[in-house]
């Protein structure tokens, strides 16, 4: 057996999260299973939906509990319904204690491989927090075949001897815990906000936090947006040689923010380094002589991002065009990125629409309870 302990650290650019190692083991992995405290919908949606999770499991299975005593609601529930329904091998079953029981409280996970397998366990849970937004502490270790067998074994042993506790996701004990659970999650750490003016907040003004970039056509499906290296990893904080998750989140017209957009980092043999934009989808690319789309973008925390995608003729297009035409100093016959802050862009009126938005993702029930 070999163990590698890997420290989470959600402010370190360079640092490896939950979410990252899981969707790499599952890769090319035979089979699998976990075991979680508690879940949220949004990481049931980072890691079960992940495509590259989503294909193991479809392709080998995956065996899921999770827990009821905290945090799993409603939309967690929901979401891990809609999960098993659509990806036929993974099987979901929730862990239920009666009242006077202790808490169920593991966070681990095992795949199978052909040199044996791995196992995966820490501190974080099936959140965004615990895949990526928290300090949590995880190790890794590689296990050989007569290991991974016995490993199985335990696992196939321990849900036999819980079978009273374990419920189908539709259970209506599980459905009335649920319900209990929606009136606690934004509680479990009161008073903690970030305010305007906080340290927290206060940073997304500082430099480089901002880059306002020209979207190139690059065929027909321009969504897949193609960048240089050097904005590739030291804005978007992927690094070459390997596929790290960003999390993007497009803000619409009316500011509202749209669900969360979980990209790989892609590389391709042109050297073009790429991310794909949900806002970008099925839009038509304007017509030469037009103007080209502009995409504003926020680092809210690393390989974090709020985003505001201008089309010609958006409200706020003609400010952001001006911008560009104003500072970029590089060729003409090159895409413009200008990197710059908050500040720097004034009173522009994307400017304004992203802050905000930042600032309800980071005061959002799930971020300020820490889950």
């Amino acid at each position: 057996m070999t163990c590698q302990l890997y420290l989470q650290n959600p402010l370190d650019p360079e640092s490896e999260f939950l979410l990252e190692t899981l969707i790499q083991q599952a890769s090319g992995a035979g089979g699998g299973a976990g075991a979680f405290a508690w879940a949220t919908a949004l990481g049931v949606k980072l890691l079960l939906r992940d495509k590259v999770f989503e294909s193991f499991a479809k392709r080998g299975s995956f065996d899921l509990v999770v827990g009821m005593d905290a945090v799993t609601n409603t939309r967690a529930i929901a979401a891990l319904d809609v999960a098993q329904q659509e990806i036929g091998s993974l099987n979901v079953r929730i862990f239920v204690t009666e009242r006077n029981e202790p808490m169920f409280h593991p966070k681990c996970s095992w795949f199978t491989n052909q040199d044996g397998g791995v196992i995966v366990a820490g501190s974080g849970n099936l959140t965004e927090a615990g895949l990526r937004g928290n300090w949590e502490a995880y190790v890794l270790s590689r296990i050989s075949a007569q290991e991974m067998e016995s490993v199985r074994d335990q696992w196939a042993t321990w849900l036999e001897t819980n079978a009273n506790s374990l419920r189908e996701v539709t259970d209506p004990v599980v459905l009335e815990r649920a319900a209990a659970n929606d009136r606690v999650v934004g509680t479990l750490r009161p008073g903690r906000r970030y305010a305007r003016g906080t340290a927290t907040t206060r940073d997304l003004a500082t430099s480089d936090k901002v880059l306002v970039a020209e979207l190139s056509r690059s065929g027909e499906r321009w969504s897949q947006v193609n960048f240089d290296l050097d904005n590739y990893e030291k804005y978007f904080g992927a690094r070459r040689g390997t596929q790290r998750r960003v999390l993007f989140r497009h803000v619409a017209k009316d500011g509202s923010l749209q669900d969360v957009e979980s990209r790989p980092s892609v590389e391709v043999a042109s050297q073009n380094y790429r991310f794909e934009l949900d806002a970008a989808r099925g839009l038509r690319y304007p017509d030469r002589g037009t103007g080209r789309p502009i995409a504003v973008f926020l680092k809210v925390l690393p390989r974090s991002f709020v985003y505001r995608l201008l089309m010609p003729g958006d409200e706020g297009y003609q400010e952001a065009e001006g911008y560009l035409k104003r500072t970029w100093v590089g060729r003409g016959d090159r895409m413009r990125r200008v990197r710059t802050s908050l500040k720097d862009l004034g009173d522009l009126r994307v400017a304004k629409v992203l802050e905000r938005a930042a600032n309800r993702m980071l005061n959002s029930d799930e971020v300020t309870a820490g889950i």
